[in-house]
């Protein structure tokens, strides 16, 4: 079944409701995955970032309210309609603009760091994603990730168990076809000039909050912390050459 990305079109502000079942997942990953980043970049004050596919503003907002100067994108109007919003409310200065992420409407050599977070594995074509996340990146730039790699295990994960035993996530919102491995990931990366120098896995740190949120709410929400393994989630990043 292809990946169906209609689903990020029709949250609107409910980005920031954490009892969707599809924003749920990213708004309570997100104090891990921001936290890795910033222990990677370190000082975030005036750095400028893209958020490439950054949905209603989750990630995009935690860099700004850290002192950088933040750009997302996404390829759902409506999706940037409400992290506008979002950003507006809070009073953060954030630009946002309409795209997809084959064609990153930004001049050459111009952000700090880009983050693909939880995108990769939605995109038409991951090397043309990666060539212009390359592009728009500064030489010495940082280009970080998080997607899915595909295992089996993820297979029973995310396909099997949360869209069709649980219905925890939209049908079609995953294709296993389109989950990466690291080592294709990393070789994808060093074509576009990119060169990973490190790879965490996102490891479930306790089953039983997952148990009780899906027993009182009706969705999966994994508890993540970094760790070795690899074989479900992974995060990185590397460095533009």
């Amino acid at each position: 079944m292809p990946v169906d990305n209609s689903v990020f079109d029709a949250l609107g502000d409910l980005w920031w409701n954490p009892e969707n079942i599809v924003a749920a997942p990213m708004l309570y990953e997100n104090h891990v995955r921001f936290n890795y980043f910033r222990s990677v970049l370190r000082d975030l004050r005036g750095l400028r970032i893209l958020d490439v596919g950054c949905g209603g503003g989750i990630l995009a907002e935690a860099f700004a309210k850290e002192g950088a100067r933040v750009t997302g994108m996404d390829a759902s109007a409506s999706s940037i309609r409400a992290a506008t919003r979002h950003a507006e409310i809070n009073q953060l200065d954030i630009e946002y603009f309409t795209g997809k992420a084959e064609d990153i409407r930004c001049d050459s050599n111009t952000f700090d760091a880009v983050v693909a977070a939880n995108i990769l594995e939605h995109v038409g074509d991951v090397n043309t994603t990666l060539k212009e996340c390359s592009r728009v990146l500064k030489p010495g730039g940082k280009f970080f990730y998080i997607t899915v790699n595909r295992t089996v295990k993820s297979l029973m994960v995310f396909i099997w168990i949360a869209q069709y035993l649980t219905r925890a996530s939209p049908r079609g919102v995953h294709d296993w076809n389109m989950f990466i491995r690291p080592e294709e990931l990393v070789d994808l990366m060093k074509r576009q000039g990119i060169a990973n120098l490190e790879t965490r896995g996102l490891v479930v740190s306790s089953i039983w909050p997952t148990i009780r949120m899906w027993v009182l709410k009706r969705h999966i929400v994994l508890n993540l912390a970094l760790g070795d393994d690899t074989s479900m989630n992974y995060i990185g990043y590397g460095v533009k050459r």
